[in-house]
């Protein structure tokens, strides 16, 4: 009997860099039931002021928060957005003046339930333009489903 909580690994760690955005797509957690996608994303060049931790703009990157839809990073796919299960903002820290962070980084992992797999898998960031669309193998993910 398979144990349906452990996950079957898909995939490898990929990286690449589109526009001004760095990014890492870990190797695909598949269950039974669907599979969580875990993205890192490190943008270059001119970012968006945040003030503080308690920034709606920084929190509007993880949830849609009115007056800052450009922000949102979202996952989508054929069927419609695929749900955030979890999201690291960038640390804050570092230099008290500026609040500038020690990693400027986020770190996401989504939830895609098998029923909503399809072919095309892209990734949004309006801020930076980011339109990527991800290197998941659905027939790779079908057969190695537990």
């Amino acid at each position: 009997m398979t144990n349906t909580a452990i996950p079957v690994l898909v995939g490898q760690l990929t990286t690449g860099r589109t526009g001004e955005v760095s990014w890492a797509l870990w190797p695909v957690e598949v269950y039974s039931t669907g599979c969580l996608l875990r993205i890192r994303l490190i943008p270059d060049g001119q970012r968006p002021e945040y003030q503080d931790s308690e920034s709606k703009a920084l929190f509007a990157t993880i949830q849609l928060l009115e007056g800052h839809e450009r922000e949102l990073i979202s996952l989508e796919s054929g069927h419609g957005k695929v749900q955030l299960s979890s999201g690291r903002l960038p640390t804050r820290g570092g230099d008290p003046q500026t609040s500038e962070p020690w990693e400027y980084v986020w770190t996401l992992e989504y939830w895609w339930p098998q029923e909503r797999w399809d072919d095309k898998l892209t990734l949004k960031w309006p801020t930076y333009d980011l339109g990527l669309t991800l290197p998941v193998d659905i027939g790779e993910l079908t057969k190695n489903k537990p």
